[in-house]
Formats: C-alpha cells, sequence, structure tokens
C-alpha cells in the first residue's frame, strides 16, 4: 500500500480548469469519485489552483458514476468509478496535468 500511496505526492489542481464528480446514489461503484470529490474539494487541494471549478452532480437514475476532467489545454478526459481505485483515478489525472507543464 505505501508504494501505491507514493505516486499520489504531489498531486494538485495545477494544470486542470474543471473537474466534475457525477454519481449515483445507487450506483454501488461511487466510492473512487465521491473519495476524489472529498479530496479535491479540501483547501489545501483548492489553494493548489484557485481558478479551478468543483462540480458535483447527485443522480438517482442509476448510471454509471464518473469524473470528467477539462485540463488546461483544453483537454477533456472521463475516467468511471468502475474502473479505477481512487489511487489509479488521482494517478491518471496527475500523469496528464504532470505532462503539460
Amino acid at each position: 500500500p505505501g508504494c501505491k500511496m507514493a505516486g499520489l505526492r504531489g498531486f494538485s489542481l495545477k494544470n486542470i480548469s474543471k473537474i466534475t464528480v457525477s454519481f449515483c446514489s445507487y450506483d454501488p461503484n461511487t466510492a473512487s469519485v465521491r473519495e476524489l470529490l472529498r479530496r479535491v474539494s479540501s483547501d489545501r487541494m483548492k489553494e493548489s489552483n484557485t481558478k479551478c471549478r468543483i462540480q458535483s452532480r447527485v443522480k438517482n437514475d442509476g448510471s454509471r458514476s464518473y469524473v470528467d476532467v477539462k485540463f488546461s489545454n483544453g483537454e477533456d478526459m472521463r475516467l468511471h468509478g468502475s474502473d479505477y481505485h481512487i489511487v489509479d483515478m488521482i494517478k491518471t489525472i496527475k500523469t496528464k496535468s504532470d505532462s503539460l507543464s
């Protein structure tokens, strides 16, 4: 577990203009997207890019949970909660964000 978490050091909202977290309260695979929302909503994370907008959408339609990320270069990325553990989700976003620096 310690090795997996090491990849999360330095994660910030730098190079990200918007994050939208969407989940259905009936979807059993919401853990990773809800945890991502918790982490990016922290004061420390928000301070890393005060221009980044964080939105959440709670639905009750049985749809899959996902995270939409819009990067500062205009590119978009969608990650489905059922496809990612929180650590892998953050690593994926961080890798793309870091590549824009």
